[in-house]
């Protein structure tokens, strides 16, 4: 996906200022690296960056602002809800169908998951939806050529 400044703008400030929040940024601090996240933001988007290319490095500016990394704790606790749903994943993905294609929506779905993102949706809401929905691109079949 390559960035489209007018939707990804508005994401990429909300994660901003919910990053500034979880470290306890200042109003001064937010107010000064708001402003230049949006002088820079054209800048940084030129060659066609992926949102995440752009993000990541203001999150990188971030993490260097704060001195630590404080997603840390939800990581950790993501990847236990993950691992614990570990056994039933594997369960369903080979009862299905087509266990690749199981799979791979799995790992697509997977990117839902995000603790910089807006949504809260959890690892087995994730996985519901990975079953019930179809993808909106379906490249399964140049995939597994490819692979």
């Amino acid at each position: 996906m390559k960035i489209d400044i007018r939707y990804c703008a508005t994401c990429m400030l909300n994660t901003l200022i919910t990053e500034m929040n979880l470290f306890g940024a200042s109003k001064e601090m937010q107010d000064r690296e708001f402003t230049d996240f949006l002088t820079r933001l054209p800048a940084l988007c030129e060659g066609d960056p992926t949102p995440i290319t752009v993000q990541d490095q203001y999150a990188r500016r971030l993490r260097d602002l704060s001195g630590y990394d404080y997603y840390r704790e939800v990581r950790t606790r993501d990847n236990r809800e993950m691992l614990a749903l570990c056994d039933q994943v594997n369960e369903l993905i080979s009862k299905t169908e087509d266990p690749f294609d199981t799979a791979m929506k799995f790992a697509i779905f997977g990117n839902l998951i995000d603790p910089a993102g807006q949504s809260d949706k959890t690892a087995l809401d994730v996985m519901n939806e990975a079953l019930a929905i179809p993808l909106a691109i379906d490249d399964s079949e140049k995939l597994k050529d490819y692979l």
